[in-house]
């Protein structure tokens, strides 16, 4: 029987599965699983396990709530999307502290000033490729930059691949199948290019 704050943990797990998830606890941000694995390797902290039910332990990340914004960005440069849930509960009632998850930060998302390469825009992509047709969108959502472009010809690639070495978006949003096309392009992509896979109807 895992505990009360697992359950909780689990949940909002399952709301953002594709994300890191730091969950609040007292003045620490805590990772837990696969997360904290990840957070371990990338942000240099020592892996450890927390208790969450008789005779069950999980492996266990967690950072000082101070220092969060800095670990944040580690995650980030490494490819990955992060999700902040804090307590929003009354702090002086008994029982479990209610929790939410109050922003999602990726790639191409970041808006907090810290976290931002001031010598560059910080551009969030959409492409989509049909056949020997393909559709380009960026936008700077920390300076309101937006353009569309479209490409014609064949093969394809050889057109888009140069658009996004010159912008060198962030974060890149991909239709399935676009993201495993782009893969076999091999040395041609920027090598800080993330790809960020959705759901087709969403295009």
């Amino acid at each position: 029987m895992s505990t009360p704050m697992r359950r909780q943990y689990l949940q909002i797990k399952r709301q953002f599965p594709d994300t890191i998830l730091f969950f609040r606890l007292g003045d620490f941000y805590e990772t837990f699983d696969r997360d904290a694995e990840i957070v371990s390797e990338v942000c240099d902290i020592v892996l450890t396990s927390r208790p969450v039910g008789k005779d069950t332990r999980v492996p266990l990340a967690g950072v000082p709530y101070h220092s969060i914004e800095s670990h944040v960005a580690k995650l980030i440069n490494a490819g990955y999307k992060v999700a902040i849930a804090e307590q929003s509960g009354d702090a002086s009632k008994s029982g479990l502290m209610d929790r939410e998850v109050v922003s999602v930060v990726t790639p191409g998302t970041v808006t907090t000033p810290s976290l931002l390469d001031a010598r560059r825009n910080n551009y969030l992509a959409a492409l989509v490729v049909d056949g020997d047709q393909a559709g380009l969108a960026y936008a700077d959502i920390t300076t309101g930059e937006f353009a569309t472009t479209q490409f014609r010809g064949h093969p394809i690639l050889d057109q888009v691949i140069p658009e996004l070495d010159r912008l060198r978006p962030a974060e890149c949003l991909v239709p399935p199948g676009v993201d495993e096309l782009l893969g076999r392009a091999g040395n041609g992509l920027p090598k800080e290019l993330h790809l960020s896979p959705y759901d087709a109807w969403r295009f």
